[in-house]
């Protein structure tokens, strides 16, 4: 065991304190602990880790006295008084936010760290982000003409020769996954980021990780070549880095955690409580380490259904990857999650739910069954022979047989295009107004998976051999981003599309009112007390087919309609629904459609109220059976 010598100086937040910096890291492993001497004669000594003791020598001052506010030394890790650690954790966010300079360690020299700390360096100068939540940024005023590339994201980054691997080293350290650094590194007013000997401005490494994951690269960046994993690695940095206050809600919030990770289940909430959304810190949760993880999860599901009268939470329940004993409908925060479907309409037309609570674990909503689950594939069951092999086979797996298409009336082609849309829809260049010059349409990803269809095998060497096109790769690219951590289910009546791998056939998929996506719904054989059959949920979907509200619309949906994405502003005439910029797009008319009251009254559906901040729309179960809505209630447990 180490012994380290400190002075400890205890001031108390309200008082005037001096100027002090805050030390953001991860614990790392109990091993080899190490002791501190502290002035104080009600706890002479403190047990520290080893990653904390390095992080303490490296910021030892040479000469005078340096205030660094550190968790493992500032508040008492083993007090039994709850109200007291309730209180310590409530405040962390002020001290970060109060701190003059906010340190991050990322831990002694390894992997070389240097080299990657000099390329993000030499990267993050010469770029701004002029929009966090997107990603867009430009070279910065001043920058020299040879370094303005970095700013134009249609320019792949100039790396070759696994010159990236040493970021990706630097990205997997332990600091990363530790759910408390989003907070931290968020409210930072200034910072600073060091690894070994080597440190970089933290505003600087925020701007560079940004920008290699906006940008395209080449494919010899890595030693290994880009996959999945490694986008996922980028995709939890970029998170990491461009979160601000007020860019968490509880329906996101499993999906921008990711992979992160903490001790006690609850800390997923409070490690993130300070960047909530107005409407989301409006519901009344507070710091309380007095209730369990289950209770904890559960009144925020129930809050956030009530409260802001939506069933988007849904989107984050996942039954295979439950682990605590809560109800389906409430999301398990505690368990990591990297999918998300990122819908660009509603399935249910944008109607708010008819909702009742019926007890703490059911609950009672209105929707309408479409169809059941014939097949699911789970996509991690197929073995990586090479590059795009999983997305090869996948897409021969898929290929439809003359009677499969004679049954659902459509030709190959337009079943090619069904599963685009289905599994790629928001990674083609047609879902988005403008269209990016660089992303492939839709008619392109068709055509690639109908080559496919066209051989006898599936080997990557064969269209290799055939020198196909650049896009041809692109689209093999984006499926492989698209389909981590999925499985593809293919129903009844010709529908396909993506769900939680725990999906199986016989499952039945409904159309939830007040809920974006088709839902996953599992009978079971238990009932209520007055013999109503229950449901769980087991995951939610991306269907084609059902992502326009057909559902709801049934044959009244235009054909040249189509849901989009789009960069407009509300200056620009076009409002956002539910703060996204997402319509519906008129073809013929070359129109964008953001009104979903206006829609289902010409339609002929009566809306008895709407309101675009915050979104509600009511339509009376009367009126959508009025229009021919086959509307049932699901009892949730």
């Amino acid at each position: 065991m180490v012994h380290y010598v400190l002075m400890l100086c205890a001031h108390i937040l309200q008082d005037p304190v001096p100027e002090y910096e805050a030390l953001s890291y991860a614990w790392g492993s109990d091993e080899n602990p190490s002791l501190v001497y502290v002035d104080t004669s009600f706890q002479p000594t403190i047990t520290i880790t080893h990653n904390l003791d390095i992080a303490l020598r490296h910021y030892r001052p040479q000469r005078g006295i340096r205030f660094i506010w550190i968790d493992a030394l500032c508040i008492d890790q083993h007090s039994i008084d709850i109200n007291e650690k309730n209180s310590q954790v409530a405040v962390m966010s002020k001290i970060f936010s109060a701190a003059s300079c906010v340190l991050v360690w990322l831990g002694p020299e390894h992997d070389r760290c240097d080299e990657a700390l000099e390329l993000l360096q030499r990267v993050g100068d010469h770029i701004e982000v002029i929009n966090w939540g997107t990603g867009q940024i430009r070279a910065t005023v001043g920058c020299p003409e040879s370094e303005k590339h970095w700013g134009d994201v249609e320019q792949h980054l100039p790396f070759n020769n696994g010159e990236l691997n040493s970021v990706l080293e630097l990205l997997k350290r332990p600091y990363f996954r530790r759910a408390w650094i989003r907070q931290e590194i968020a409210l930072a007013s200034r910072g600073t980021l060091s690894s070994g000997f080597r440190t970089i401005d933290l505003d600087t490494f925020r701007n560079a990780t940004v920008c290699l994951w906006t940008k395209n690269v080449f494919s010899g960046a890595y030693k290994d070549g880009e996959s999945p994993a490694l986008r996922q690695e980028w995709a939890a940095a970029f998170r990491i880095c461009s979160m601000t206050e007020g860019s968490y809600t509880y329906t996101n919030l499993r999906a921008l955690h990711g992979k992160a990770e903490c001790r006690d289940p609850r800390d997923k909430i409070f490690s993130v409580s300070a960047l909530l959304s107005p409407s989301d810190h409006g519901l009344g949760i507070r710091t309380d380490y007095s209730i369990t993880p289950e209770c904890l999860y559960t009144d925020i599901a129930r809050r956030v259904m009530l409260q802001k009268k939506s069933l988007d939470l849904l989107e984050s329940c996942t039954l295979s990857s439950r682990t605590l004993n809560i109800p389906s409908w409430t999301p398990d925060w505690s368990t990591s999650w990297t999918q998300s479907l990122y819908p660009t309409w509603s399935a249910s037309g944008w109607i708010s739910p008819h909702l009742t609570v019926l007890n703490d674990e059911q609950i009672s909503v209105a929707g309408v069954v479409v169809t059941r689950v014939e097949m699911s594939i789970d996509v991690s069951t197929f073995e990586k022979k090479s590059e795009y092999a999983i997305d090869l086979n996948l897409i021969w797996t898929l290929k439809p047989t003359t009677s499969n298409l004679s049954a659902w009336g459509l030709t190959q082609h337009q079943w090619a295009e069904k599963i685009c849309l289905a599994l790629i829809h928001d990674r083609v260049a047609d879902s988005h107004l403008p269209q990016p010059a660089h992303v492939p349409k839709l008619a392109q990803f068709a055509h690639a998976m109908e080559e496919i269809w066209s051989e006898d095998c599936v080997d990557e060497y064969v269209f290799s051999e055939k020198g196909m096109d650049s896009w041809f790769w692109e689209v093999l690219d984006e499926c492989a981003t698209q389909w981590t951590n999925v499985a593809i289910i293919r129903c009844a009546n010709g529908y396909i599309g993506l769900a939680d791998p725990g999906v199986k056939a016989g499952d039945t998929v409904a159309v939830l009112l007040g809920c974006r996506v088709p839902v996953i719904l599992r009978p079971l054989t238990s009932t209520t007390s007055d013999n109503r059959q229950t449901w769980e949920v087991v995951s939610v979907a991306k269907i084609a087919g059902l992502m326009l509200g057909e559902a709801i619309y049934g044959d009244n949906l235009p054909s040249h309609w189509q849901a989009v994405k789009h960069g407009y502003s509300d200056e620009q005439g076009v409002t956002m629904i539910h703060n996204e910029h997402i319509a519906i797009y008129d073809t013929e008319q070359n129109k964008l459609i953001t009104d979903p009251a206006e829609i289902l009254q010409s339609m002929g559906i009566r809306v008895e109220c709407y309101q675009r901040g915050p979104h509600y729309l009511e339509v009376s179960p009367e009126s959508l059976r009025g229009a021919g809505i086959p509307l049932q209630d699901f009892i949730l447990v």
